[in-house]
């Protein structure tokens, strides 16, 4: 969910959203991600993510798990089985890692405005955000 503040300036062009996963060092994240990807082949990346984050903490991520979340939400349960079988989607999560590491983000959510990371502590509230925009704008 975008707050209103940020999708106004979105819809206004002034701001890009960029959504990028952020696995951790971890074998359940590389599923995790792995999932919402063969997910993504169908159409279902949100659904699937938000899935997995309803359940984080009741079970720990697995293939067999994850493929019991794309039979939950209705996919192509043999597509999507052939496609983490398969290890499709391993290398990008790695690489998602990887990018992660160079840009030196540490957790999540994490914010940019020009290439530059925004101190999430500074910001007190959405509305802090179009006000970065403007500055930056007017630099």
């Amino acid at each position: 969910m975008v707050a209103p503040q940020l999708a106004a300036l979105v819809e206004s062009g002034q701001v890009r959203v960029e959504y990028k996963q952020f696995p951790l060092n971890n074998t359940t994240s590389i599923w995790a991600v792995e999932a919402v990807e063969c997910a993504a082949d169908q159409g279902m990346w949100y659904a699937m993510h938000l899935h997995i984050f309803a359940n984080q903490g009741k079970q720990q991520v697995s293939t067999n798990l994850t493929k019991q979340f794309a039979k939950d939400l209705g996919l192509d349960t043999q597509a999507f089985n052939q496609c983490v079988d398969d290890d499709k989607y391993v290398s990008a999560a790695r690489g998602f890692q990887s990018e992660a590491q160079k840009r030196g983000i540490t957790g999540t959510p994490a914010f940019f405005l020009n290439g530059k990371a925004i101190d999430l502590g500074t910001l007190k509230g959405w509305d802090d955000i179009p006000k970065l925009v403007e500055q930056a704008v007017n630099q």
